[in-house]
């Protein structure tokens, strides 16, 4: 998971070695692979969490029989490294969606 900077100082005392100690989140040891900046903040959230973990969610488009043979949904949020650009970056997008689809073109989320 991803901790807020608030929550690293409150429960961890801003310890530098943070990273990989794991909590207990509903009886699942859960480690941490990042601390927010103090000044980091989603545009879509109204009150800022403490933690961001991954989430499985069912989308209300897909029904089980479609994702039963491989179709998908994504979204993730990213942040730019200082002095990277967005050609750069959406090659390296391409280049992750070409693999995609040599190794799983047959199922109906892979690029066409």
């Amino acid at each position: 998971m991803l901790i807020s900077d608030t929550f690293w100082h409150s429960h961890f005392g801003a310890d530098e070695n943070v990273i990989g100690k794991a909590l207990d989140l509903d009886g699942k040891a859960t480690a941490v692979i990042g601390v927010l900046p103090s000044t980091f903040r989603f545009s879509l959230q109204s009150a800022e969490p403490d933690a961001w973990l991954p989430r499985v969610m069912e989308h209300p488009l897909l029904k089980p029989a479609q994702v039963q043979i491989g179709a998908g949904y994504l979204s993730l949020i990213g942040r730019m490294r200082a002095g990277e650009t967005l050609p750069h970056l959406q090659a390296e997008l391409d280049t992750i969606s070409e693999r995609y689809k040599q190794q799983f073109g047959s199922l109906v989320d892979a690029p066409r």
